[in-house]
């Protein structure tokens, strides 16, 4: 039975419970759902929470393929548990470039050269000893070529 929670429905085959916390995560059925007339529609996704594309090394594109169904015409997201302020300083960097007009493409291999290809180089140029297990990596989808648009 679909519960009322702020301003969507809570509905397990659109939400999954994490019995940690009592917290609700997402699901791609969620985007699937909520999406599926094309609102997204030439927007740019970046999502710098922990397992957005996947967990363990194993890439997950459900959540992309979700989005981009949904009209979203580039999808970025990250590969395992990432540490914030790798992720955060990634996305700063990233959209600044996109607001002088980059590509996301551009926009996001400025901030990998900036602050490396995944999260245990940057942790590890800070001087970190004790990194965690797997490097989180960002992987795109969709249009590398997207931009902001001006207006």
């Amino acid at each position: 039975m679909p519960q009322k929670h702020a301003s969507c429905t809570i509905n397990r085959s659109r939400l999954c419970h994490r019995q940690h916390n009592g917290l609700y995560c997402v699901t791609a059925d969620f985007f699937r759902n909520a999406y599926r007339s094309g609102q997204l529609s030439n927007t740019i996704i970046y999502s710098e929470t922990c397992e957005f594309l996947g967990v363990t090394n194993s890439v997950d594109e459900s959540m992309a393929e979700a989005l981009l169904a949904g009209g979203a015409r580039t999808v970025l997201g990250y590969v395992n548990n990432v540490y914030t302020v790798y992720s955060r300083s990634m996305l700063w960097d990233t959209v600044n470039h996109l607001a002088m007009g980059q590509t996301i493409g551009r926009a996001l291999a400025h901030a990998k050269d900036t602050y490396g290809e995944n999260d245990i180089i940057w942790y590890t140029e800070q001087g970190g000893r004790r990194p965690h297990a797997a490097a989180a990596y960002l992987v795109l989808y969709g249009d590398e070529n997207a931009r902001l648009e001006r207006g």
